[in-house]
């Protein structure tokens, strides 16, 4: 996760990253969030759509409907994110596209073709890595915390 993270320079990808491996929220999920979803005084993230390829879709579970609690930490790069983006206003994507003028969500496939692949080739990472890799790393992580 860390040479992934330093490798990437642009923050978007980064936050993407983060979001994923902090919230073990799925690829749909992530593209589908926009500003009015992230409640950042009560630390929640309100999970109202996901987008898949181009197509709004309802969320895959009920629990998933339920949203999540996030960490602080995340709130505040979210926070600072959210003031240097272009796209800040509430009805924006949170990680919106500067290709379609924020139009659309960030397309997290070519993020993981073009920026991450390489940078786990350059680190000598074998492990075959995709979205829902950081999905299953955080579950991984917290039933070892359980255990402890």
């Amino acid at each position: 996760m860390q040479a992934i993270l330093q490798g990437l320079t642009d923050p978007m990808h980064r936050i993407a990253v983060l979001i994923a491996a902090v919230t073990g929220l799925r690829r749909s999920e992530i593209r589908g969030l926009k500003w009015l979803d992230i409640d950042f005084d009560r630390l929640w993230l309100n999970l109202r759509r996901g987008i898949v390829r181009k197509h709004k879709t309802r969320l895959k579970t009920e629990g998933s409907r339920r949203g999540i609690p996030i960490p602080q930490d995340l709130a505040d790069v979210l926070t600072k994110w959210r003031d240097e983006c272009l796209y800040p206003a509430d009805d924006d994507w949170v990680l919106a596209s500067p290709t379609t003028n924020g139009r659309s969500p960030l397309w997290l496939d070519i993020v993981l073709q073009r920026y991450i692949r390489p940078i786990l080739i350059e680190a000598r990472i074998t492990k075959t890595v995709g979205w829902h890799t950081f999905r299953r790393s955080l579950s991984v992580i917290m039933a070892t915390r359980a255990k402890a």
